[in-house]
């Protein structure tokens, strides 16, 4: 028996009028293929409960509608059901509209993720995403992706460090020639030259071009036939440093300003062993700066902390003055 798909999804939501519910409820049981429809929409309603609600505005439910009208939908249904119809339809664009790809299912955690013409997402700085399934990925600035679907998603540039829960074992990361595919685990891909996998806990089936590999803890996996570059301590340390600002309010002082940019917080401490964190590169020699008080500070997102550091020379006019924070590898340049 063919039922039109609203119908359906008016079912799912418990919508439909009394006298009408037995009708499609023995539709339903007698026909296997309506049955297995109602599991993918009763599907992708789940999926909406775990997404933040969405108001649609008169202009977007002017367009909803006028599809659902190509449908043949009763009126009667479209007066009675508006609002369970239109949630329904924000949530279901994968099975009533397909050309809406599955990006719409991602939620931004932090930062901002804006949406390309094209359908693909980009971070315009630090972000973090969570997808329908339950993958939380933290993109650096400029990384553009795109969902093909809620277990797979493509890398465009850029770098993303992905936590994927054992439910969402599985999860494919396609980065050019470069296949991922996860075990519930955490790790990060870089889409550049060169493009690698880097596995920060559990496994990575990772292969490019015939190579294959399962990558553990600590262990990466580059899409290149040239020596790897090096690399931070860890595949989070990408994401627990702070930017960092310089200038020069005299000759001898320069002012650093470290910021936290990134979506959990950082410790801004001395060095345990006693060695210089900061240093200042000019006239062609590298010097070791010291704040006269520097203890360990916390930096919630969005926080940042100044420090006047004393330089051993004064800075001539029109030279370069580079800093260093090296417990970041992050560096800033001023100039007199």
């Amino acid at each position: 028996m063919d039922l039109p798909r609203e119908d359906l999804v008016a079912y799912a939501l418990g919508g439909l009028p009394a006298e009408e519910t037995p009708r499609i409820a023995a539709a339903i049981a007698s026909d296997p293929a309506l049955a297995g429809e109602l599991k993918q929409i009763e599907r992708h309603l789940r999926l909406h409960e775990r997404t933040p609600r969405i108001a649609p505005t008169p202009e977007l439910w002017d367009g909803i509608r006028s599809r659902l009208d190509e449908t043949g939908a009763p009126r009667s249904l479209l007066r009675r059901f508006r609002l369970p119809l239109a949630a329904a339809a924000l949530v279901a664009l994968a099975f009533v509209w397909p050309q809406q790809g599955a990006t719409a299912r991602a939620a931004t955690l932090f930062g901002e993720v804006l949406e390309r013409p094209d359908g693909v997402f980009a971070a315009t700085g630090v972000a973090r995403v969570r997808t329908a399934g339950g993958v939380t990925m933290t993109l650096d600035a400029g990384t553009d992706f795109r969902l093909e679907s809620e277990t797979r998603l493509a890398l465009g540039a850029g770098r993303v460090f992905l936590e994927v829960p054992p439910e969402a074992s599985g999860f494919t990361v396609v980065a050019g020639d470069l296949v991922a595919v996860t075990t519930g685990t955490a790790f990060l891909v870089e889409s550049g030259k060169p493009t690698f996998v880097w596995t920060e806990s559990g496994h990575v089936r990772c292969s490019w071009r015939g190579r294959e590999r399962l990558t553990g803890p600590g262990e990466a996996f580059f899409a290149s036939d040239s020596p790897p570059p090096p690399l931070p301590p860890s595949p989070r340390a990408w994401f627990t440093r702070p930017a960092i600002e310089a200038e020069t309010p005299d000759a001898q002082t320069v002012r650093v300003t470290l910021r936290n940019g990134m979506p959990d917080p950082i410790e801004v401490a001395p060095s345990r062993s006693g060695e210089p964190v900061f240093f200042a590169r000019y006239l062609g020699h590298d010097f070791p700066l010291v704040p006269d008080d520097f203890r360990p500070v916390t930096l919630a997102p969005g926080a940042s902390r100044t420090f006047d550091l004393r330089l051993p020379r004064p800075i001539p006019d029109g030279e370069a003055l580079v800093v260093s924070y090296a417990r970041g590898g992050v560096r800033a340049e001023a100039r007199r």
